[in-house]
């Protein structure tokens, strides 16, 4: 009995010995683990340091390479700092930027032969935003200046209209038209017939009702931008 004693009491201490053990190793296991990740932290925050500098000392800090156990992973170095110069607004060369709209000058023609019925201006209690050239029904109207033509179609009192956008971001625009030869989003050449006359709309007779439009500006006195006529 006494033997069976002695040999319970040793198994007992046997496997408290054991216990003891598996938790040292857990907590050596645990120890290690931490030391690791606090090396490799105190290694990346060495190497971003490196690349910082001293705004008021105008010196580089320099850190030493640092010794790992065998047990630290191999760490990869950052990548480079951005250059900040890279993504801040650069100054504009002006040789390379282009004119403003504002500078280029177009020349435009008469749109049309006829006879000066109405000129720009307030008339019957109204605003005339244009002129009116008086003539035939069937007689060409021609673009005033190359473009493209904006609009093509109806529009309230204009009757039969089109719309011409010009290079330097200008409009002209005819209007009570009998027939059109263009259509919406065709470049045209000045001179080209864009329609002929007639009396659409708002109209008392054959007529052209002619306006031209500055860029990003209300219709103007299109006699200050025609040549004398001879």
């Amino acid at each position: 009995m006494k033997s069976m004693l002695i040999k319970t009491e040793k198994t007992f201490s046997e496997r408290n010995a054991d216990v003891s053990v598996f938790r040292l190793n857990k907590l050596l296991k645990n120890y290690r683990k931490a030391q690791t990740n606090v090396l490799t932290i105190a290694v990346a925050m060495s190497i971003v340091n490196a690349s910082v500098s001293l705004g008021q000392s105008n010196q580089t800090l320099a850190v030493e390479p640092a010794e790992l156990n065998s047990e630290v992973s191999t760490i990869q170095p950052l990548p480079p700092l951005a250059v900040i110069e890279k993504y801040l607004p650069q100054p504009i060369d002006q040789n390379t930027f282009p004119p403003s709209l504002d500078d280029a000058k177009i020349a435009y023609i008469w749109p049309a032969k006829g006879v000066l019925t109405s000129g720009y201006g307030m008339r019957w209690g109204r605003m005339h935003r244009g002129i009116d050239i008086a003539n035939k029904i069937g007689t060409p109207i021609v673009a005033a200046a190359d473009g493209v033509v904006t609009f093509e179609g109806r529009q309230r009192g204009y009757g039969k209209i089109i719309d011409v956008r010009h290079i330097d971001g200008s409009l002209t625009r005819y209007a009570h038209n009998h027939r059109h030869f263009v259509k919406l989003g065709q470049k045209v050449q000045q001179g080209q017939t864009i329609a002929h006359m007639g009396s659409t709309g708002f109209s008392t007779g054959p007529h052209l009702h002619f306006e031209i439009h500055p860029t990003g500006k209300r219709a103007v006195n299109p006699m200050t931008y025609l040549p004398s006529r001879g």
